[in-house]
């Protein structure tokens, strides 16, 4: 279930949605912009099947604030969050233009060692720097990390969907 197309629409007044760019199995991701400002940003919108139900809305609340308390140039930065309604929930992050290395992979094929090495430091930093603020992501794998399109630096990454991270002092519960 993809759920209803916002393409067009504006979200509280701040978001114009142009497209969108995919659909996971929790929410689909919009290319938008922030009205005022004419920035150019990315809107995770909660699937309706999940937006109507309270758990999974806060666990949408929590990988906001989980992946925005983490500031690292490895990490996309959220820029916002709302709930304007039974059924709608998002999150605007920072928009990213280029691909996941799952994608990266599937074009090119194995990748050689050393600029495998260079990717990997990239994430283990990012993990790092969110482990520090006590999170832990729980999910890495090549779809949750993006390759920048960049071309004065071809290689930096972007680890992504904290979706199912959870705060180190509450992982105890959770077990």
């Amino acid at each position: 279930m993809q759920g209803p197309d916002l393409t067009g629409s504006i979200l509280e007044g701040r978001y114009r949605i142009f497209g969108r760019l995919g659909v996971g199995g929790m929410g689909a991701v919009y290319r938008g912009e922030h009205v005022l400002l004419g920035i150019p940003v990315a809107v995770k919108v909660l699937l309706p099947k999940f937006a109507h139900d309270s758990e999974w809305t806060h666990r949408f609340l929590l990988e906001a604030r989980a992946a925005s308390q983490i500031r690292h140039p490895n990490i996309v930065q959220i820029r916002d969050f709302g709930a304007p309604h039974a059924g709608l929930v998002y999150m605007v992050m920072e928009l990213l233009e280029g691909e996941s290395l799952a994608g990266l992979a599937k074009r090119e094929g194995p990748l050689p060692w050393r600029r495998v090495a260079r990717l990997s430091e990239q994430v283990a930093e990012a993990l790092a720097a969110a482990h520090a603020r006590g999170i832990i992501h729980r999910d890495i794998k090549p779809a949750n990390i993006f390759r920048l399109a960049a071309p004065e630096e071809p290689d930096v990454i972007k680890v992504l969907d904290f979706g199912i991270a959870i705060p180190r002092r509450q992982r105890r519960r959770c077990r």
